[in-house]
């Protein structure tokens, strides 16, 4: 349904085309808020069984592995002393394991793997 095909709709129903334009605005900054919204519980939620799943975690491992992520990510935010960049943290994990987390041209996350050159 395109949006003139909701704007008829609504307008045959007698809704006005302010409350319309009202009603689509406020949608709008709804899908962008929650779109943007990093929802940590979420975050942690997959991270925490991520550690459990691949390495047999337990509790204890589990909460220090979240608590490390945590700071690690709070050392981006920008009332840190010592804050960092998102770029600063991309470089430090290519650096200490070689692996390259980025977004791609077309939106997507992409992890490189960069190979140690063989020795000759």
């Amino acid at each position: 349904m395109t949006m003139q095909q909701v704007y008829v709709y609504l307008a045959s129903r007698g809704v006005p085309k302010q409350m319309i334009h009202q009603i689509r605005e406020a949608l709008i900054y709804d899908a962008v808020t929650e779109g943007t919204d990093l929802k940590y519980d979420r975050i942690y939620t997959g991270i925490a069984l991520m550690l459990r799943r691949a390495y047999g975690f337990g509790q204890e491992r589990i909460l220090k592995g979240l608590r490390e992520f945590d700071k690690t990510v709070g050392s981006v935010l920008p009332d840190g002393e010592d804050s960092k960049d998102w770029t600063d943290l991309i470089r430090e994990l290519e650096e200490e394991t070689g692996i390259l987390i980025h977004t791609g041209s077309d939106n997507r996350l992409i992890c490189e793997a960069k190979r140690p050159e063989k020795a000759r």
